[in-house]
């Protein structure tokens, strides 16, 4: 029995080495495995397309260090959010440690098995995990159908190409519901969102709360254009001690069918669908002004049906050789049902006698009767009265025909015959004879130039005492300086140099000097081509261009200013 006893003490201690080792193999194993330096962790595998996981991932310094790349996890799932912490700790077995930690709330893109790869960072790697994800509308719901009800209409599924129509998409709940629509693709159109908004409806006499989005989509190709369904997803609050529950509603989705242009709309001409289309201005039928006078014409555009951007500019074929036309932005308004583009402008005739005002015409398709109409402003007959700038240039100044007798320019001579003759009938008659017409020029410039000879001696030898009347259009332009309102003085200026005999703009620039001339171009430009970059003169510039005007006045004393129109008989 000892020696029995004896052996087997001796195969005890002979094994005792094997099994001591693998003990240390085992726990070095595990010791590895704990001190992994990257890991990844998802809080479940197993969840709807319409749900997220939170997926962690860690890695130890300096492993941590690197960037973490996406790229391959971003092609089966999407990423709505994420974050990062360093965390430290210290132990006596395994002394002083840090790591990263990478927290991402990810979506599946597709339904079924889907892997979430593995991470390298620092020559190690993560293990992939298997994820199942299944399909929202395999989710049986404890939620009624009449708790959340989702609805979508549009005006019109069958459309001109350009032509607008408004899709509304309501959202009525009697739950307390978080969520979105995470399918709501309207890229077959140029989609604009009108309106988002919460409100309050009633279904069966029952009160809900409404989500509301409105679009106006406008197709710009035809054919048939598709919009795909449209899904809610979201979750809401059970009874069952507050507990958060999935649920998601679908609409079918919808085609809508999209005609080009007819062939019988003008080619050259801007495609404008619209359900009524109208012009109106603020001329009269006959309009009478003067030469450089600045005719405000306010040209008002309404549509129905369309916005009124799309409206084209009405003016832009206008052009005519007997006048300016000045513009400014176009204003765009909605009142009602009505949307209305309002154009600014003015007209301004350099020259006296009758002149003609084109039609305006804007072309439109009548889509509710299928048909081509025009919105049109009928022509207008203007009078312009008084005499053209280089007429009175010549009257002005008669020592530039009497610097070189015998050398008059013709053309200056006929311009300033054919201005005077349409103050009479007498004068029209003369203007036949080109020999006649010069000699009667030859004699205004002779009688004008003794005429301002003797007025000119007249004031010389004796003193004239400065008028002591009321000046309106010096107070109106003093006035508007000093407050800074460029319009108010750009009229009473005109008013000033109406009231001067013998002055006009085009001699007004002449007399200013270059800063002064700068700041009255900037004041026209403002007010009548003046685009968004455009800026007005200040308070400080048009005082400035105030007081030079009223020294060009001080400087020209009472009395001397040719009366031309004494000229006539």
């Amino acid at each position: 029995m000892v020696n029995t006893a004896r052996a087997r003490l001796r195969s005890l201690l002979a094994r005792l080495p094997l099994r001591v080792g693998g003990c240390l193999a085992t726990l070095c194993l595990l010791s590895a495995a704990a001190s992994a330096t990257v890991t990844a962790d998802a809080d479940r595998t197993r969840l709807y397309q319409d749900e997220t996981l939170t997926l962690t991932i860690r890695a130890n310094f300096p492993a941590a260090n690197e960037p973490l790349d996406l790229t391959a996890l971003t092609t089966l799932f999407q990423v709505v959010g994420q974050s990062q912490t360093t965390q430290s700790r210290y132990s006596t077995a395994q002394g002083q440690e840090r790591w990263r930690e990478w927290r991402l709330q990810i979506q599946p893109r597709e339904i079924g098995t889907l892997a979430i790869p593995n991470f390298s960072l620092g020559g190690e790697q993560s293990s992939p995990i298997m994820v199942t994800v299944m399909n929202p509308a395999d989710r049986q719901e404890g939620l009624p159908e009449e708790a959340v009800i989702l609805s979508v209409s549009i005006d019109d599924d069958s459309l001109y190409i350009g032509q607008s129509t408004t899709l509304t998409v309501n959202l009525d709940y009697q739950v307390r519901l978080q969520g979105n629509f995470d399918q709501l693709d309207l890229s077959a159109f140029d989609a604009e969102k009108l309106n988002e908004d919460n409100t309050q409806t009633r279904h069966g006499g029952q009160p809900y709360r409404r989500y509301q989005l409105v679009y106006r989509l406008t197709p710009e190709q035809d054919g048939t254009l598709s919009i795909p369904e449209i899904r809610f997803v979201g979750q809401y609050e059970s009874s069952n001690y507050g507990q958060q529950l999935r649920m998601h509603r679908i609409h079918p989705g919808f085609d809508v069918a999209v005609k080009p242009i007819p062939a019988s709309y003008p080619a050259n001409a801007v495609w404008l669908p619209a359900e009524s289309v109208s012009l109106s201005d603020n001329l009269g039928s006959r309009i009478q002004a003067e030469v450089n006078e600045h005719i405000d014409w306010q040209v008002s555009t309404r549509i129905q049906g369309q916005p009124a951007t799309q409206l084209p500019d009405p003016l832009a074929s206008l052009a005519d050789d007997d006048f300016r036309l000045y513009r400014n932005s176009p204003e765009f308004t909605q009142t009602g049902g009505l949307q209305q583009r309002t154009d600014q402008a003015a007209l301004v005739f350099s020259s006296p006698g009758n002149y003609d005002l084109p039609a305006v015409r804007v072309p439109w398709w009548d889509i509710k009767n299928d048909r081509l109409r025009y919105a049109e402003l009928s022509a207008r007959s203007i009078r312009i009265e008084g005499i053209s700038n280089e007429a009175m240039d010549i009257l002005a100044n008669p020592s530039r025909s009497d610097s070189e007798p015998g050398t008059v320019d013709a053309a200056n001579q006929r311009s300033a015959t054919a201005t005077l003759a349409g103050q009479g009938g007498v004068w029209r008659w003369v203007s036949v004879s080109l020999g006649i017409g010069w000699l009667a020029t030859a004699l205004v410039f002779w009688a004008s130039n003794r005429y301002l000879k003797r007025r000119l001696r007249e004031t010389v030898s004796r003193s004239v005492p400065e008028s002591t009347e009321p000046r309106p259009a010096e107070d109106d332009m003093a006035r508007a300086a000093h407050s800074g309102d460029v319009s108010a003085y750009h009229a009473a200026l005109l008013r000033w140099l109406r009231a001067r005999r013998g002055w006009t703009p085009a001699q007004l620039r002449a007399k200013l000097g270059e800063s002064e001339r700068g700041i009255l171009a900037q004041a026209e430009s403002y007010l009548f081509a003046g685009t968004a970059d455009t800026q007005a003169p200040d308070r400080k510039a048009l005082i400035t261009l105030n007081d030079a005007v009223q020294a060009l006045q001080a400087s020209r004393a009472p009395g001397t200013e040719p009366d031309v129109m004494t000229l006539y008989p």
